[in-house]
């Protein structure tokens, strides 16, 4: 998709890949800024649950406002493609960072936790989050990633 325009967006290069989708930078030349889209990976795109988790997606994105999470600006669509417009952040990935830091001379910090414990403290803010916002994680082998009690538009 690099050098192709999605919706008034210019493509400028693939930043990442997850499980549900792809996340480029992109050019607003309307606004004149770097933004960054989130779009559903190809074999996702005609398959209605993965379109209405990125739907849900979207919503749940929308109602975060934190100064360490890129904000959500739109949610729209273009020739059939869902897309998410992002904040875009300069900078390397988190993964980045945590694989090349460096470890500290002596004895950790206090706050310092390993990567068990961090991992812990993640998945239980996220289902914090997740919860609060209605959508709740399935353990189930075969099951859809979330489940939701809230009505997708």
């Amino acid at each position: 998709m690099i050098g192709q325009t999605l919706g008034r967006y210019q493509i400028v290069e693939c930043l990442g890949e997850g499980g549900m989708g792809v996340v480029f930078r992109a050019k607003d030349p309307r606004l004149e800024r770097d933004v960054a889209l989130k779009v559903l990976k190809q074999d996702a795109l005609h398959d209605e649950d993965s379109k209405r988790r990125f739907r849900l997606e979207a919503r749940a994105f929308a109602q975060l406002l934190h100064p360490n999470i890129a904000t959500l600006f739109n949610f729209d669509s273009d020739r059939g493609v869902d897309f998410l417009v992002l904040e875009f952040v300069p900078g390397e990935s988190l993964a980045h960072t945590l694989m090349n830091r460096s470890p500290r001379p002596g004895p950790a910090p206090s706050y310092w936790m390993s990567p068990r414990a961090s991992s812990q403290r993640m998945r239980r803010a996220l289902s914090i989050a997740t919860s609060s916002l209605g959508i709740s994680s399935s353990r189930r082998a075969g099951a859809p990633r979330y489940s939701t009690s809230v009505s997708p538009a």
